[in-house]
């Protein structure tokens, strides 16, 4: 992992199986070295060429895991050149086959690499061949250790079968390949044999070519007896290798592999490890439980297919990054607002690593007195380049400390948000003080953040107080809010005092952009001193005071003063301010426009679904389409006082059917009436229209409410056909003259439109029973009662009473009468039955059991 760029965007095409390689040992020869910072990284791909690869890896597994290194190396790449790659193969003899610039030689660095899938015949297996033709390579290049880097990749153990095979003469005087092989441990650790040629250990050459080795070594299937024999020779000369701190040591790393699928894992890890990444266990990563401010970078893998989600602080959208591999970097700004490092899969993820960027750090200058029987120094644990950003504390890091080698207590300031080392006095004139932060928790890498080493010189005065405030640091609004001003003694000087004193007047708040917005006020005592014992306190009481809302960060600063007094003579120990720069501002919420907005938002979520449901209702108001329906006007008399009934004075033919004439919005209809669409009232409303004649009485055959002062009625937009009943003569008498009006759909036949009249003119004369006028029951007769507005129940008793007066809405309606025969017959047009004459329309008849039931509830206007 680097930082400035992505380091690591390795774009892996197969499925890999979950690393199982075990590193055996880490060289320490240089901690923490990495590539990071280096003007051009060097890598040389050493691969075994030996003929045990078709066994081992049919698959050639080798290659692809090679190419993607070789992707990884050139996406990792800044510019043009800072990533320089060479290629070589071993069996008995060292064989390069280029070097390549990259980003622009990785397709050429592919094809060469394509190649070894056919490099898989040779007989020996020098391990002295290969890591000397290594450490000539590396021997040529002036750059860092750290910037140099050997990919070595090996699938058996050190074996010279065949003298006349390699390169063993070059280094070997011995004839005897098993006698040359067993040499192994002397040629690289030494002493060297007599038979060697180089008077040099191999081991001493490859720590002057100066470059980290990276060894994947693949182990597979059940080892036959000579395998086992050159395993116990060559396992002790590795282990000697990567064994940090011994005299045979080199820097680097060793990877043994189960199988070859792990090989791509096996770099990317070591790869990691290599640019100074620490792997973490992944779970800390999912449950957020590492602190952002101390990584500068974060990488691990995925499923392939599998994507994941990093949020970042606002106003930086998340980081949306895709499997199976991903290295990237953290914004400083990020880094600097805090909070939690979260990385949301869609995957469990593996092979987690993250780059620290964080150590313990003394902060500012400590000053050790020598009349103390006790000193204290303030340490953070923060980036290098920030080190008083706050720095983490105790959730997050453990620090142990130690002065003068033995170890002392150290403590967390949770005012100041500082680690507090406490070391004893005595009569020395300095003392060496180390500090190691490591990560809490299951770091499975090396945890340290770093280790700060000082040697800190003892002074004449003791060190002045140090300063915090203790009180609100996250504000809503304007107002008072009271706190203390906390001064706390360094050190510990038996009979002495220290006492403070503020500067006059307030101390600005200051906004982020450093406008004033309010004034801390502090009220010190006359006396403000207290022991001169480490961890004693002054407090002063302060007031802090804010006059304008922001939305951020606000700081102050306050200047004060303090005196040593050892009991024999007052000391000035100097001036210093206390700096405050973490207070969180929020302004006050706005209840008045919190509230209307609530209630505008409350009547929008009401109005709105209303609203469409008005438009909606609206619409289905519409009338049928009027060319669907024809007309047609009858002359017609209704007989209401008496047996009810209803003449037609006419015939109707199919031809005096006419097309009705209007709208979706007003029918005109014959006589001289309308059927106009209404307007819904409100969006629950049934879709009504209302029909009229002027200056008449009308009913119609659909239940309908009315309006007598407007001589018009209601009835429902939605219908299939419509009878209406028109009495414009209002004179009395046993029959008055009428008109009936028919709306029949076009489709309905001939006997069809007769029903519909005739159902008409009897649900006409039963509505007509009352015209609206109250009129006298006649004696004698079985007339039914009479509806007007007010109503009347004229039903007689049991006993002869007369009727009583009765609200006709409180009564049930009165279900429609029975259907009965077609009393009023249809004269059929000649198109229908040209053989059969116009037939007359007798008057309609009423039976006794008809006129003896109630009628049905008349729907009148």
């Amino acid at each position: 992992m680097r930082r400035g760029a992505l380091l690591l965007a390795l774009l892996i095409g197969t499925t890999i199986l979950p690393a199982l390689s075990t590193p055996l040992a880490s060289a320490a020869e240089v901690p923490g070295a990495t590539a990071q910072g280096c003007d051009v990284r060097h890598v040389l791909l050493l691969l075994d060429q030996s003929g045990s690869l078709r066994q081992t890896d049919p698959g050639g597994e080798r290659v692809s895991a090679s190419q993607q290194l070789i992707d990884l190396l050139a996406t990792s790449a800044p510019r043009e050149g800072a990533v320089s790659a060479a290629i070589a193969g071993f069996d008995g003899r060292y064989q390069p086959y280029g070097r390549y610039d990259l980003p622009s030689g990785a397709g050429a660095a592919r094809g060469e690499l394509e190649a070894f899938h056919q490099r898989n015949g040779g007989q020996n297996t020098d391990y002295v061949v290969a890591l000397r033709g290594a450490a000539s390579h590396f021997a040529s290049i002036a750059a860092p250790k750290e910037c140099k880097t050997l990919v070595w990749f090996t699938d058996g153990a050190h074996d010279v079968a065949t003298i006349d095979a390699g390169d063993s003469p070059a280094y070997s005087t011995t004839t005897d390949p098993w006698s040359v092989t067993h040499e192994l441990s002397q040629l690289v650790c030494g002493p060297p044999p007599p038979s060697a040629v180089n008077p040099r250990p191999l081991a001493e050459e490859l720590r002057n070519a100066g470059f980290d080795a990276r060894l994947s070594e693949l182990r597979t299937g059940s080892p036959n007896s000579r395998t086992v024999q050159l395993r116990t020779n060559a396992d002790p000369v590795l282990q000697a290798l990567f064994t940090p701190g011994g005299p045979c040591s080199i820097s680097g790393q060793r990877d043994v592999l189960s199988s070859a699928d792990q090989l791509a894992d096996s770099f990317f890890r070591q790869f990691q490890e290599t640019s100074g990444a620490v792997e973490v266990d992944c779970n800390r990563l999912m449950d957020g439980t590492l602190p952002v401010a101390a990584i500068a970078g974060v990488a691990f893998r995925l499923p392939p297919g599998a994507t994941a989600t990093v949020p970042l602080a606002p106003p930086h959208p998340p980081l949306q990054v895709a499997g199976p591999t991903t290295d990237t970097e953290l914004p400083a700004e990020v880094r600097d607002a805090g909070g939690r490092l979260v990385v949301q899969p869609s995957a469990p993820l593996r092979a987690c690593f993250v780059d620290l960027d964080a150590a313990a750090q003394v902060l500012e200058g400590p000053q050790l007195y020598r009349g103390s029987t006790t000193h204290t120094v303030d340490l953070v644990v923060a980036r290098p380049e920030e080190p008083t950003s706050g720095g983490l504390g105790p959730e997050d890091v453990d620090l142990v400390a130690t002065a003068s080698g033995a170890p002392v207590p150290t403590s967390w300031d949770g005012d100041r948000h500082v680690w507090v080392a406490s070391i004893p006095g005595g009569d020395r004139s300095s003392v060496d003080l180390m500090a190691t932060a490591t990560f809490r928790g299951a770091i499975t890498g090396d945890p340290a953040l770093g280790t700060v080493s000082r040697s800190l010189a003892v002074a004449d005065l003791p060190p002045q107080p140090s300063a915090a405030w203790r009180g609100p640091r996250s504000i809503e609004g304007t107002g008072r809010h009271v706190g203390e001003l906390v001064f706390t003694a360094r050190a510990t000087i038996p009979g002495a005092r220290f006492c403070v004193v503020l500067g006059d007047g307030p101390a600005a708040v200051l906004d982020e952009n450093g406008a004033p917005i309010g004034s801390l006020r502090a009220d010190a005592p006359r006396d403000a001193c207290a022991p001169f014992d480490a961890g004693t306190e002054v407090l002063v009481p302060a007031t802090l005071e804010l006059t304008d809302q922001r939305n951020g960060a606000a700081s102050f600063s306050t200047g004060y003063s303090a005196t040593f007094d050892d009991g024999q003579e007052a000391r000035d120990l100097g001036t210093s301010a206390l700096e405050v720069d973490d207070l969180a501002l929020a302004r006050s919420p706005d209840r008045a426009k919190a509230t209307l907005a609530a209630l505008g938002l409350a009547a929008i979520s009401v109005l709105v679904p209303l609203g469409v449901l008005w438009l909606l209702t609206w619409r289905q108001s519409r009338l049928p389409s009027p060319e669907e329906f024809l007309a047609v006007s009858v002359p017609a008399r209704v007989r209401r006082d008496g047996p009810t009934s209803a003449t037609l004075d006419g015939e109707v033919a199919m031809e005096d059917l006419r097309p009705l004439k209007g709208d979706r919005t007003q029918f005109h209809l014959p006589g001289g009436g309308s059927l106009k669409r209404r307007l819904p009232r409100h969006p629950f409303a049934t879709p009504t229209a209302r029909i009229s004649y002027p200056g008449a009485d009308c009913a119609t055959s659909l239940p309908a409410t009315h309006s007598r002062r407007a001589r018009s009625g209601v009835i429902t937009s939605h219908f299939t056909q419509l009878a209406v009943v028109i009495v414009r003569d209002d004179t009395s008498g046993e029959e008055e003259p009428a008109e009936a009006v028919l709306l029949a759909p076009r489709r309905f036949t001939a006997a069809q439109a007769a029903q519909v009249l005739e159902d008409g003119l009897r649900a006409a004369a039963a509505r007509l029973a009352d015209n609206g006028r109250p009129r006298p029951a006649q004696q004698g007769s079985n007339a039914p009662p009479t509806h007007g507005d007010q109503g009347t129940d004229s039903s007689p008793s049991a006993t002869g009473a007369a009727p009583r007066p009765a609200d006709a809405a409180s009564r049930p309606a009165s279900p429609p009468a029975p259907p009965r025969p077609a009393d009023v017959p249809l004269r059929p047009s000649p198109s229908d039955r040209p053989d059969e004459r116009p037939a007359t329309v007798p008057a309609a008849r009423t039976s006794a059991a008809q006129a003896s039931a109630p009628p049905p509830r008349p729907s009148w206007f």
